[in-house]
């Protein structure tokens, strides 16, 4: 059963526009550390599920690489995770299990005391958006590390996103929590997200316990609100590179990416556009939540000329519906 959320009023908003062995945390100036039931939870839950993961994390990985101290809690986050699934899939041949729940296929080889990781996301090639998979580097060390028990460092060297055939991380002992970062400028940010979402078929997939696993540090304040404005300035974005027609499409991959569906689509060009999203009772986190339709809301927003409102309900089993309602601007 997951950890009980509590209940309270609907909510508005407006836009425009464990361990395998004793091992010390993932250290640094920024490391995350575990503190909740939710969290445990979450690495339960995904670790029983059986069926592959249909899109990779470009979404969560562009927001870790907004900024260094948001990048090192994302690198140190996924060395929990991935010491958390040592534990549960088992140290000696789980690490191509692990990589495959978060969203990556993948091959080991050892060669001395260092290992090398080849991965590919699964999804499309990215947008030359450079070494991203922070999390995914943190995810390799801290399962290495669990395996190993000796601290391991991963880090990024080649990028499918990038450029590269496939993602290539190295992991090596190491007295501290390093990673690699490209550093990818904001603007980039807005736009690989906008770009990603405009063209890309993201299949809706029955459980997605992994995604709000990899969102989790991005769901604390004041984190989560500075978040959610970068999400509502990528949605307008999104505007670029698709119009109207393809309005529909647009939102329901945004929905089918963040674990939601669309109930109802009417959109007008002239008058009042209503969207309904309804999410599952796992899914229903009011930080969570607020990331897709920050996202649905910039898009229409841009799109329509017109500003947003988002209202919240939630049913008895305390699983959310959005309703993001769009005005045209006056002339």
């Amino acid at each position: 059963m997951a950890p009980r959320k509590k209940s309270g009023p609907a909510r508005t908003a407006r836009t425009s526009g464990k361990a395998a062995r004793r091992l010390p945390q993932a250290n640094g100036p920024q490391a995350y550390v575990p503190s909740s039931d939710l969290e445990r939870f979450l690495v339960d839950k995904m670790v029983s599920v059986r069926s592959a993961p249909s899109n990779g994390t470009t979404v969560e990985n562009l927001l870790y690489s907004s900024t260094p101290k948001v990048s090192s809690i994302g690198y140190s986050f996924g060395f929990v995770v991935g010491r958390e699934m040592s534990g549960r899939l088992g140290g000696n041949s789980g690490l191509p299990k692990a990589m495959g729940l978060v969203g990556m296929q993948c091959t080991e080889s050892s060669k001395h005391r260092n290992t090398t990781v080849t991965s590919r996301p699964y999804g499309p090639s990215g947008h030359s958006l450079g070494s991203i998979h922070l999390y995914e580097s943190g995810v390799i060390a801290g399962f290495l590390s669990a395996r190993k028990g000796i601290r391991m460092a991963a880090r990024e060297t080649e990028c499918y996103y990038g450029g590269a055939v496939s993602c290539r991380f190295v992991a090596a002992p190491s007295k501290t929590a390093s990673m690699h970062q490209d550093k990818v400028p904001l603007e980039e940010i807005m736009d690989g997200i906008a770009r990603y979402l405009s063209s890309t078929e993201i299949r809706p997939h029955p459980s997605e316990y992994r995604r709000i696993l990899a969102f989790v540090p991005l769901l604390k304040n004041p984190m989560n609100k500075q978040i959610v404005r970068l999400l509502t300035m990528s949605g307008s974005r999104i505007a670029r590179y698709s119009g109207k027609s393809d309005a529909k499409r647009i939102i329901g991959s945004i929905a089918n990416y963040f674990g939601a569906y669309v109930s109802s689509a009417s959109i007008s060009e002239s008058g009042k556009s209503i969207i309904k999203l309804k999410y599952e009772s796992y899914n229903s986190i009011y930080p969570y939540v607020s990331m897709p339709n920050a996202l649905i809301a910039g898009f229409l927003s841009a799109v329509l000329d017109g500003s947003a409102e988002i209202n919240l309900s939630a049913n008895n089993r305390n699983a959310y519906t959005a309703t993001i309602t769009i005005k045209k601007n006056r002339a």
